[in-house]
């Protein structure tokens, strides 16, 4: 072999391997490989391609892009590319070129399931119902997610099995669509993870059983996050931003009695750490730390999971986690608080769901259910919305809480 061929044969074999690291969880080394896999067969589009990835998987987002727009030069029909490409650009809130990226690789791989329900997020985030309701029915198949064995409904009165999906927040954002659904002829039965059992029976018209059981019964079926596009409704959901679930009375007095007088603050500041974006979502506790220093209220930790333990043994906060047995309980605490200060998890779904005023920390590139820009939301009456400013700026965003902690809520 000769030495531009061990040289081109060596490259290959680097490249392979950093594309194996990226796969197995070690984006860093990952990149050294490919890095130099990349010095020694210069424009190749597949070491672009894969540099791309394991920079993405390091959050390292403008450098992900650049590889990928390099690759998708280097070869326009790597549709791969193109779809991280599209992916990247809307972390950066460049959504216009995100769906153009998406656009191409769709040109290229119609039917790929991960590029339509990617395209569905960006469309969703920019406002546009109609396209990225019937592109989010993707969901299931790039998730891997097995067709329900009832067929689907057809808006026809009759028995319906809904069923919940995603996770706590989610099933809460969508919960008031089966109401829609049972006044518009349908008799529901609601199936919802056990936590949401209790919270979820007083929806009007809906008949909850617990989707950990036996599956009942039912002529035709839809998911939950379905129902907007069976319903032929657009973002804003039936009844707009209106209180829709009520907490045990019970619960709320004894729990009103438990906190005490004064000005009550729930902080939550982490979520799922199961979901994908959950690093972007979440911040450190010690951010809000310098909350706790303010005189005038009290502060109360509705954290739960694995990071609840995370504020043990801080002065000034109250670790309610313990007491916060299930979704109802949860909801009673937070109607005794005057305030609540969340990430985008369940929490703040749940207070937007029972109209306690919530402040919503949210990351540069938002879920999409919030929107692109703007301080409150459709979606729930009592929320104000904290946008990061730029990629990763928690402390920005932290600093304007403070300052509008110290106004008052």
């Amino acid at each position: 072999m000769t030495g531009a061929g061990e040289e081109q044969a060596a490259a290959v074999a680097l490249a392979n391997y950093g594309a194996r690291l990226a796969e197995q969880g070690d984006p860093a080394e990952a990149e050294t490989a490919l890095r130099r896999a990349g010095r020694l067969l210069p424009g190749h589009p597949l070491i672009a391609y894969n540099l791309g990835r394991a920079l993405a998987r390091q959050d390292r987002v403008e450098e992900a892009a650049e590889c990928f727009r390099s690759a998708v030069i280097l070869a326009p029909d790597l549709a791969p590319a193109w779809n991280n490409l599209g992916n990247c650009c809307k972390e950066l809130m460049r959504l216009d070129e995100s769906l153009v990226c998406h656009g191409r690789a769709l040109a290229l791989a119609p039917d790929d399931a991960p590029v339509r329900f990617n395209r569905a997020l960006t469309l969703l985030l920019a406002g546009r119902a109609a396209e990225g309701w019937s592109e989010y029915e993707w969901r299931h198949p790039a998730l891997g997610q097995a067709p329900a064995p009832e067929p689907v409904w057809d808006g026809t009165p009759g028995p319906l099995l809904v069923e919940a999906e995603g996770g706590l927040g989610d099933a809460i954002h969508f919960l008031r669509y089966a109401s829609e659904a049972a006044r518009r002829g349908a008799k529901v039965i609601l199936l919802v993870p056990p936590a949401l059992m209790r919270l979820a029976a007083v929806l009007p018209g809906v008949t909850v059983a617990d989707r950990s059981g036996p599956r009942p019964a039912a002529a035709r079926h839809a998911w939950l996050m379905s129902l907007p596009r069976l319903l032929g409704l657009g973002l804003e959901p039936p009844g707009g931003g209106a209180p829709y679930l009520v907490p045990p009375a019970d619960a709320v007095e004894q729990w009103r009695r438990r906190l005490g007088e004064g000005r009550k603050v729930a902080l939550c500041w982490a979520g799922n750490p199961r979901f994908d974006n959950d690093a972007r979502r979440s911040l450190p506790f010690a951010l809000l730390a310098p909350l706790l220093e303010l005189d005038g209220m009290s502060f109360h930790s509705v954290q739960v999971g694995p990071r609840a333990g995370d504020g043990a043994g801080c002065p000034g906060l109250n670790d309610l986690s313990p007491h916060l047995t299930d979704l109802a309980e949860t909801a009673a605490a937070l109607a005794a608080m005057d305030l609540v200060i969340s990430v985008d998890t369940a929490v703040a779904h749940l207070a937007g769901a029972i109209g306690v005023p919530c402040w919503l920390l949210l990351p540069f590139s938002p879920d999409w259910r919030w929107g692109a820009a703007g301080e409150r939301t459709p979606l729930y009456d009592s929320l104000l919305l904290f946008r990061q400013d730029r990629r990763g700026d928690w402390a920005g965003v932290m600093d304007r809480v403070k300052a509008a902690l110290e106004t008052g809520p």
